[in-house]
């Protein structure tokens, strides 16, 4: 409160000191108090996945002025007001902040947020490496006819047609070929080790699991 007082204080100090003449006058853009509202921007690039969203952070450092969000440099659309702006845009943007008091010498201050298509990364067994996982992709359940030797895979997708291919844990394709069922064979220089199985359906729709092989 004795902050804010102090404040308001000063902005009626500036009002009295322009009306006592012409000689003392001077334009509110000039005052001595408005030169402590720079906007304090803790960062001014961001980096997010698509579908993910970012909080950009612009003040005063003050309850007054508040902070005002534009999509352009000069003119433009307003797109929010207050020191806080959570966005999701599709691709990367640019986005200009400036007080409520700014002057067009002033000028806006450029926040960037970058977009790019991630993939997850998710980590194997045993300290072994990563793999990267499409956004949309859904587990993928398998298991072994100990009798025939072929891999089965669970679910009630279309899998005739499908795309399969298997991966060793540094992301080296070992096989690919059209499912003609829910089973398939391991065929190639496999050795003992985890494996990455990924199937894409005639729909699009992306399944990913994985196996291990012991001798």
């Amino acid at each position: 409160m004795r902050t804010l007082l102090a404040f308001l204080l000063t902005i009626a100090g500036s009002f009295a000191v322009s009306a006592q003449g012409n000689n003392n006058y001077r334009p509110l853009a000039h005052a001595p108090w408005t030169y402590e509202q720079n906007l304090q921007i803790p960062y001014e690039q961001y980096s997010i996945c698509a579908g993910d969203n970012a909080v950009l952070i612009a003040t005063s450092g003050h309850p007054f002025p508040e902070t005002l969000w534009y999509d352009a440099p000069k003119g433009g659309h307003l797109l929010h007001t207050g020191s806080a702006f959570k966005v999701s845009p599709k691709e990367t943007t640019v986005y200009y902040a400036a007080s409520e008091l700014y002057t067009a010498e002033r000028g806006r201050d450029a926040i960037t947020v970058t977009v790019t298509p991630c993939q997850c990364r998710q980590p194997l067994d045993g300290g072994l490496g990563f793999v990267n996982v499409p956004p949309q992709a859904v587990k993928l359940d398998l298991a072994a006819d100990t009798e025939t030797g072929d891999l089965l895979l669970h679910g009630r997708e279309a899998w005739q047609g499908s795309l399969l291919t298997i991966q060793d844990s540094q992301g080296r394709e070992l096989q690919r070929e059209i499912l003609k069922s829910d089973r398939f064979r391991l065929f190639g220089a496999y050795t003992d080790g985890v494996y990455i199985v990924n199937v894409t359906t005639p729909e699009g729709k992306v399944l990913i699991g994985k196996v291990r092989l012991y001798q």
